[in-house]
């Protein structure tokens, strides 16, 4: 928590996460995972079973060394935060993978600073990064959309570049409308569904679920950046499609972003917060070499959210005093003499 003066607080709209938005998360998140056990088979389910038992034992064994009640339930975000981080990694990646991930979701990104509702970072994006930099060979290989992988061995299956991949090899990946309609196209388990995540983050801002300005600020600033300066030779309409595709940025901004513990609670605060994750997102893309991109200006804004805040604040008290002041009458002038 940090600290804010009462004359603030009335800047701040505070969204806590009620029963009916998790579960509006959750059938979202189910949705994007039924489309994914479509594209690739039974083991993606398997894999988000293997991800979600390691959260809860995980999540358990955290909070009965802080001391929680031993009758006191799992809270269903470590359910969300399992789901999240399994449909961000390859469909062939190992479950061993999945569960180290988990262990430094729980253990590092959750439990430290206090559990459910108190966590600074997201804990999700925290064990994506941390496999992204200690496993990268097993979450950037990727089969072919509608290949069904193996459950035991997924090795013998034939890989594919991403679009990620070819952009950053400054290439022009292959993928027209149609490609996008029906997902052919290979990346993690449930990103590459963009159009279904889209309807996904409608039915969320229209539930009331996330915020708005953080989806919208980001996705905006992310495409003037990509339209503006292309990493690719196609024409500027074609960069912001092929970045749009690429990558988790979608995915991330929509289940990540949004989450109500790590983002801001004041309108310009969630501005702010959006155009930082969305102009830091294609920094890192122009500079560095992650198809995970967003996870990193996505954790830094996670700490910089009091700031954010913050600032916000600011901003939004200007304003009002702006029309507090052109809602006064202007002064009027005394006339030369004096009273009459």
């Amino acid at each position: 928590m940090y600290f804010m003066w009462p004359c603030e607080r009335r800047f701040i709209v505070i969204h806590k996460a009620t029963k009916s938005q998790k579960t509006d998360m959750m059938v979202t998140l189910f949705a994007v995972l039924a489309m994914s056990s479509y594209l690739y088979g039974f083991r993606v389910l398997i894999m988000t079973a293997v991800t979600l038992l390691a959260a809860l034992v995980f999540d358990y064994i955290c909070m009965r060394l802080l001391g929680k009640k031993k009758g006191e339930r799992v809270d269903c975000n470590t359910v969300i935060t399992a789901v999240i981080f399994t449909l961000c990694l390859s469909a062939t990646t190992p479950y061993w993978v999945a569960i180290y991930g988990m262990l430094f979701a729980i253990v590092v990104a959750k439990f430290p600073f206090g559990g459910n509702g108190k966590n600074i970072f997201n804990p999700a994006a925290v064990g994506l990064a941390f496999c992204a930099i200690s496993f990268p060979g097993y979450l950037f290989q990727y089969p072919a959309p509608y290949t069904w992988v193996p459950l035991i061995d997924p090795a013998a299956v034939p890989m594919t570049s991403s679009p990620g991949f070819i952009l950053q090899a400054g290439g022009n990946p292959n993928i027209n409308t149609m490609n996008t309609l029906l997902i052919n196209y290979s990346g993690p388990i449930g990103t590459t569904a963009v159009l279904i995540i889209a309807a996904c983050a409608l039915y969320l801002m229209v539930r009331k679920t996330v915020a708005w300005r953080i989806l919208f600020s980001a996705g905006i600033s992310f495409s003037l950046l990509a339209f503006c300066f292309p990493r690719t030779s196609a024409d500027s309409l074609h960069s912001v499609a092929y970045e749009l595709v690429s990558g988790i940025f979608v995915f991330a901004v929509v289940f990540m972003a949004s989450d109500p513990v790590t983002s801001p609670k004041s309108h310009w605060g969630q501005i702010l917060f959006g155009v930082f994750i969305g102009v830091g997102t294609m920094l890192v893309r122009y500079l560095g070499s992650t198809e995970m991109a967003v996870l990193y200006p996505l954790l830094l804004a996670n700490a910089l959210t009091p700031a954010f805040d913050r600032t916000g604040v600011r901003i939004a008290r200007r304003f009002a005093q702006g029309r507090t002041a052109s809602d006064l009458p202007a002064p009027q002038e005394k006339p030369e003499g004096g009273a009459v």
